[in-house]
């Protein structure tokens, strides 16, 4: 059986010679058992502008090969580390011409093989190789279609369409792969659909389900892939299955929602139903403790979580 999480081809034969309907498409899933999340594998991080070192980690994400990129954003850069934390690369300065970086918020990976960079305070997108050599930007400040406010949060779904949490327009702004509008989600409110602040989104690689972190609303929204809201999730609190100002969003090959619950100082874990599922992390500095965890991101064959600890200056793996 495959290792490999995802779909497969098996072809069966009877004396060299398949049988009816071979191949097989078959999808594997090894599913993370969440009950042992807790105490992390291992972190790295701590306050500095060296590599290793951070200055508010924003946004995280992982590839195929669970490389984890991340959003060093008052040291306006990115940076590459290993599945194990050991450095690869950084890429990016402070400034406003192509490549540069305004303290940027979030990274995606597209399946081109792109870094899609979300660069808050120039209020636009860039787009870069994996060894950050410029490609592309988009959008400036305003208020129009294909304009900025305090973009927060970036995604990619399988047709490399572009999402972007224009937190302070109250909106997600989907473009093409090459940065031109298609549309737009949600306005200023408080009711199904609309927005208060969204931070954070992804896109559900099954089925292009949309689902946003809307940070001062606490709770998550969900939309099929037309922009048509089909759920809340949760409300503000301290319980299971409540937020305050939730932001990152990360969903597993089960279903499961990994939400970075920030002002509780806590991940949360939610099946595909919205249930609660478990929670993992305290407020405070020391193994496996938060302090104001911002974004998540899933390993794609070990499940394991990876976890930007913005005050801490440090990236954990739970």
């Amino acid at each position: 059986m495959p290792e490999v999480n995802g779909k497969h081809e098996v072809s069966v034969a009877i004396q060299d010679k398949p049988i009816m309907g071979s191949p097989f498409t078959v999808l594997v899933v090894n599913r993370r058992e969440y009950a042992d999340v807790g105490p992390t594998l291992h972190r790295f991080g701590q306050y500095g502008s060296k590599k290793r070192e951070f200055k508010s980690p924003f946004g995280v994400a992982v590839d195929n090969e669970s490389y984890i990129y991340v959003a060093d954003s008052y040291n306006h850069r990115i940076q590459i580390f290993g599945p194990r934390g050991e450095f690869v690369s950084q890429f990016g300065s402070h400034g406003e011409r192509k490549g540069e970086f305004n303290c940027p918020t979030d990274v995606a990976l597209d399946s081109k093989g792109r870094i899609i960079v979300c660069d808050n305070g120039n209020n636009r997108i860039q787009v870069l190789s994996r060894n950050g050599a410029f490609i592309g930007k988009f959008g400036r400040e305003g208020t129009g279609n294909g304009y900025f406010k305090s973009p927060w949060g970036v995604a990619t779904s399988r047709k490399n369409d572009i999402l972007v949490a224009d937190m302070e327009n109250h909106r997600v702004q989907v473009f093409s792969s090459d940065g031109k509008f298609l549309t737009k989600i949600g306005c200023f409110g408080d009711r199904a659909g609309q927005f208060n602040s969204p931070c954070y989104l992804l896109v559900n690689p099954e089925d292009d389900h949309i689902f946003v972190s809307d940070s001062k609303n606490h709770r998550i929204q969900e939309f099929d892939k037309n922009g048509k809201v089909l759920r809340q999730i949760g409300s503000q609190g301290t319980g299971e299955g409540q937020f305050s100002h939730p932001r990152g969003l990360a969903i597993d090959i089960a279903g499961n929602l990994v939400i970075a619950d920030m002002g509780n100082h806590r991940l949360q874990i939610l099946a595909a139903n919205g249930k609660f599922v478990k929670e993992a992390g305290s407020e405070g500095s020391g193994d496996g403790q938060l302090s104001f965890p911002e974004s998540v991101a899933i390993m794609p064959n070990s499940g394991y979580i990876v976890v930007s600890d913005l005050s801490n200056n440090r990236i954990q793996v739970f």
